[in-house]
């Protein structure tokens, strides 16, 4: 269970309006336990996190190991969080970069989630933010909630994501589509930026979901053979509760990294001056694009 009240690391992200908490940690005799928000994919991609340092350090990573949440844990997550007192737009967009999109610093909520609403020609926008970070099945049964008690009717997701092939500078070019792999099925819905055009900068593709970064490995990526273009572990999910609920859905993301081939910029290096200059550009790009399907 998630818990502010236990070990909290020294180096969370606390600059950031959205998405800085990470999860915290009790030690129990000789155990230590880490408390991520209720998510199933959330858990494994920590234990692979955790597991992985300690191979890199030249440690057992054997010693890791997890526990699964229930369904009705995981949905009892959403559905008893301050999720419940919004009272969203049928329009809602949820990510990153929002502060800047917005021009809004103060934002309604009291944690964890915070929104604000904003309109854009003639339609009343809800922009929704997180303090802690709605990885892969988490945000989809965050669209479902929304979907299916607020009755929401579009839904738009901002973000990051890996591009999965070469030739695609990180930090230069803009994402989108309407198609994802998830689980190893295919799934489409109905985009909200179907109509828009492809150009220099923005970037239409299939995309792969996949629960941790951990398993984003070279061998993962040769058996793509270069049917697939991007990569994160939330558009699906989110896809697939949009269709599901009946709902329109689209994600706009900044390509922040890429898996085919290595370039000087990636998430090693994200916070670099440069790096968040060029980010910049692409959300006030977003928000033009945000603003001609309104």
């Amino acid at each position: 269970m998630y818990d502010r009240t236990k070990e909290i690391a020294t180096n969370e992200k606390g600059r950031k309006q959205f998405n800085w908490q990470r999860p915290t940690a009790e030690l129990l005799g000789d155990d230590l336990i880490i408390k991520c928000p209720i998510g199933a994919e959330y858990i494994q991609h920590y234990a692979s996190l955790i597991g992985s340092y300690l191979y890199l350090i030249g440690k057992d990573g054997s010693c890791v190991s997890y526990c699964p949440p229930t369904e009705e844990e995981c949905r009892d997550f959403i559905e008893t969080s301050n999720l419940k007192h919004i009272l969203p737009s049928e329009f809602v967009i949820y990510g990153f970069g929002l502060p800047q999109v917005t021009k809004i610093k103060q934002w309604k909520g009291g944690g964890p989630f915070w929104w604000t609403k904003k309109k854009i020609r003639d339609t009343e926008v809800t922009f929704l933010g997180c303090d802690y970070c709605v990885w892969g099945d988490i945000s989809g049964r965050m669209v479902k909630y929304l979907a299916e008690k607020k009755k929401i009717k579009k839904f738009i997701y901002v973000g990051k994501l890996g591009s999965l092939k070469p030739f695609c500078p990180p930090n230069t070019h803009l994402a989108t589509g309407n198609r994802s792999l998830i689980h190893g099925k295919p799934v489409e819905w109905d985009g909200l930026f179907d109509e828009v055009p492809q150009d220099d900068v923005l970037k239409k593709g299939v995309h792969v979901t996949l629960p941790s970064t951990i398993m984003e490995t070279k061998e993962w990526v040769e058996r793509l053979n270069g049917a697939y273009d991007f990569i994160d572990p939330e558009i699906g999910h989110m896809g697939t509760a949009a269709k599901n609920a009946g709902i329109k859905y689209g994600y706009m993301h900044i390509i922040s990294d890429n898996l085919a081939q290595k370039f000087p910029e990636d998430l090693s290096n994200e916070r670099k001056n440069s790096v968040l200059a060029k980010r910049g550009v692409l959300l006030n790009k977003i928000k033009t694009i945000i603003e001609s399907i309104c």
